[in-house]
């Protein structure tokens, strides 16, 4: 299916592995140009090599001070302009919860939250004069599911699902929309190395590490990032233009809710 988004142009953070590259890769065989953003301007270098349509590269470190208005001038200087934003960076924290230091919870909002939201501000008042733009961030269930071995993920899960719908209800008359997705367990290289620990620390296969890891889905599947991106990629198109602060998920029924 054609999306329409040949020449149209977004930022993907956390573009340099998992389901940020996915994303990358997914939006440039629709046509798009992008600007890949991570740490790691090797990894963003080789995924240019194999994009077929223009890309920029903006490797930062997003919890640095000015980073945020870098990407965003950056990206509007190269592309013209800034159809969409995919927040794919960041990780967070966890453990027993009775003992997880102030630092955990820190460094786990700095990121996943904080650099989110600076981004995000920076970006606005780039589509309130376009007249358009969609932000999707990547959230995760436990923000709606709370996971008391991953606490400070589930509170800054809880915080980016909060954003979403205000600043999409602020937003709106604008022509900007904003979406979360929340992905389940997928292959990417952070799911695969839990999972060789996890085998490791409990004496069994990595094949029964895996269906460990997805016990509680209905599907009992380890999702692919691609599966991830064309969702992601769906959303940001005008084929979900009729939406706006929602919340979509796809692992495979995990969460134990209605809607």
């Amino acid at each position: 299916m054609d999306l329409e988004l040949k020449d149209r142009a977004f930022i993907v953070t956390g573009a340099s592995r998992g389901i940020g590259a996915a994303t990358a890769r997914y939006l440039s065989k629709e046509g798009a140009k992008i600007a890949l953003v991570s740490r790691d301007g090797a990894a963003l270098e080789a995924l240019k090599a194999h994009l077929p349509s223009e890309a920029t590269i903006i490797a930062c470190d997003m919890n640095e001070v000015g980073s945020a208005q870098r990407i965003v001038e950056e990206t509007q200087r190269h592309f013209g302009r800034i159809d969409g934003v995919v927040n794919c960076a960041g990780a967070t924290s966890g453990g027993d919860p009775l003992t997880l230091s102030e630092a955990a919870w820190r460094s786990s909002f700095e990121l996943k939250f904080f650099a989110t939201l600076r981004l995000i501000t920076a970006v606005i008042p780039v589509m309130k004069a376009q007249h358009a733009g969609v932000i999707v961030t990547i959230g995760g269930n436990i923000g709606r599911q709370p996971n008391m071995y991953m606490l400070p993920g589930s509170a800054v899960g809880a915080a980016l699902h909060a954003i979403n719908k205000g600043l999409a209800d602020a937003t709106a008359a604008h022509g900007i929309r904003f979406h979360i997705f929340n992905p389940g367990p997928t292959r990417t290289e952070r799911l695969v190395n839990y999972a060789h620990m996890l085998a490791k620390q409990s004496g069994i296969t990595l094949e029964q590490a895996e269906q460990q890891l997805v016990k509680d889905a209905p599907q009992r599947r380890i999702a692919e990032p691609e599966e991830m991106a064309a969702m992601i990629v769906w959303m940001l198109s005008d084929r979900f233009a009729a939406a706006t602060g929602n919340s979509v998920t796809a692992d495979g029924g995990w969460v134990k809710a209605a809607s």
